[in-house]
């Protein structure tokens, strides 16, 4: 089983109301932890933020770091790369940084809480 779900989401209504979906599927999965990731958002206006208390509103928890869609993803993969081997000291680069840093504390702060059968780690609601 996995130790954290990341759903990627897009701040476009269709991405949003697949979350209904992705709800009951986490049910059937045992409701492992999951994390919303707001993905491709707009570098300027308000689309991720408003995106993010839509979901948190649907009770699912979502990601403090949002993937803008910036060009250095397109010519990374355009090469075969990441944006972190692209251009490093990128701003594509260090959201996938910041990315990975909060993933990465989450998941060993849940394993650590199921090591010690401390707290259940917060899953998404019905």
């Amino acid at each position: 089983m996995a130790d954290l779900v990341l759903i990627p989401v897009r701040p476009h209504l269709f991405d949003i109301e697949t979350l209904k979906t992705v709800r009951d599927l986490l049910k059937l999965a045992g409701e492992p932890p999951s994390l919303v990731v707001i993905n491709q958002a707009p570098v300027q206006g308000s689309a991720a933020q408003q995106t993010a208390a839509a979901i948190r509103d649907m009770g699912f928890t979502v990601a403090p770091t949002v993937l803008h869609q910036r060009a250095a993803h397109m010519h990374a993969t355009n090469v075969g790369q990441g944006p972190t081997e692209f251009d490093p000291s990128g701003k594509a680069a260090a959201e996938v940084i910041q990315l990975y840093k909060f993933t990465r504390k989450l998941i060993d702060k849940l394993k650590k809480e199921a090591n010690h059968g401390q707290t259940e780690p917060t899953r998404a609601r019905a």
